[in-house]
């Protein structure tokens, strides 16, 4: 199978920007002024992003809830244990409730596994991402929207989903070839001034906004806003993002970048940071360097140390190798045999 080097680096540009953020935002800089418009700079892109190289990637064939429970789902008991285990070494505290509501990160394996079972059957929709996003505007003025099985985000995520998987069909469509006729989306300096323009736009929209609605996470009470401005900023939210990647799309080059391997072992990367993320303060501290996190400046250099440093170690072959076998093994451990041999035949 031939990888698509493009979508390497939009994957590796998104998980850099999951691990900066969420360093970034375990530090004083959360703190200072500027804080919300780096916020939304990088949550406005980064998940969405994500999720939308997810739907891309997706295919509709035979057994695609039983390849989703394989693929996805038996990850997500592994790395649900592995965090269970890790959580009650250092802190004494045996949470099982992690497989209900998932640990850091994990609602994304969840979810994953959510939209692709309901894949083929949301297919069958005339107009799937419309109706996403109307289901996901009227759901979080439901207060019972939760995290239980990560059913928020996974109800507010699926139009980026369901975005990336019809995204080819978009670009062939007249509606889509109009645009490009006044748009040269080929010319990277217009598409770049227009990816400046549209982040500029956001980053001074949302900044006077509750910038929390961009998380697709809560309902609009929950965030701080009502019914009707939620879901004007929500639609707002979707319709520029979608916009965001169709220009990042067009601009990220197809040449092997420093992201093409993050993007391509992003799956470490993507679950493991959260470990550096949440133990390598304490161990700062307790190396007498917590002074670190006490200084702005110094708050700055960690974060991009601490990012590069995480992106390297975990992006390496043999780290992806490693967690692969682990994933096999529990695989196996899980899986009858013939599980394996039906997918073949579905596949032939």
């Amino acid at each position: 199978m031939i990888r698509d080097i493009k979508i390497d680096n939009l994957r590796g540009l998104a998980i850099f920007l999951v691990v900066l953020g969420h360093f970034y935002e375990k530090t004083t800089i959360v703190s200072h002024s500027l804080s919300p418009l780096i916020f939304i700079s990088i949550v406005f892109i980064r998940m969405p992003l994500f999720v939308f190289i997810s739907g891309y990637l997706s295919k509709i064939g035979p057994e695609n809830t039983v390849k989703a429970f394989k693929n996805i789902l038996i990850p997500y008991f592994l790395f649900t244990i592995m965090w269970i285990i890790t959580d009650f070494i250092v802190d004494g505290k045996l949470s099982l409730s992690s497989f209900i509501i998932p640990g850091p990160g994990l609602w994304y394996l969840m979810s994953l596994f959510l939209w692709r079972s309901f894949l083929p059957a949301i297919d069958k929709l005339k107009y799937p991402i419309f109706i996403s996003i109307l289901v996901a505007l009227f759901a979080s003025t439901w207060n019972g929207l939760n995290d239980y099985f990560s059913l928020s985000r996974a109800v507010l995520y699926l139009p980026m989903f369901l975005f990336g998987f019809y995204f080819n069909e978009i670009r062939e469509s007249l509606y889509f070839q109009k645009i490009k006729e006044k748009i040269n989306f080929k010319n990277k300096y217009i598409s770049l001034i227009i990816l400046i323009t549209l982040l500029i736009g956001c980053v001074l929209f949302f900044g006077s906004q509750k910038a929390s609605i961009l998380a697709f996470t809560w309902p609009y009470n929950i965030v701080g806003v009502g019914n009707l401005k939620g879901m004007v900023l929500l639609a707002f939210a979707y319709i520029s993002r979608m916009s965001i990647i169709i220009v990042l799309f067009y601009l990220m080059t197809s040449r092997k970048t420093l992201l093409t391997k993050i993007g391509k072992n992003s799956l470490p990367i993507y679950i493991f940071h959260f470990y550096f993320l949440f133990y390598l303060p304490p161990i700062l501290e307790y190396l007498g360097l917590g002074f670190v996190f006490e200084n702005l400046y110094l708050s700055i250099i960690y974060v991009f140390v601490a990012t590069i440093s995480v992106l390297y170690v975990l992006s390496r072959n043999i780290t992806n190798k490693g967690v692969n076998y682990a994933i096999d093994t529990f695989r196996n451990i899980i899986i009858k045999k013939d599980v394996d041999k039906v997918l073949k035949e579905g596949h032939n």
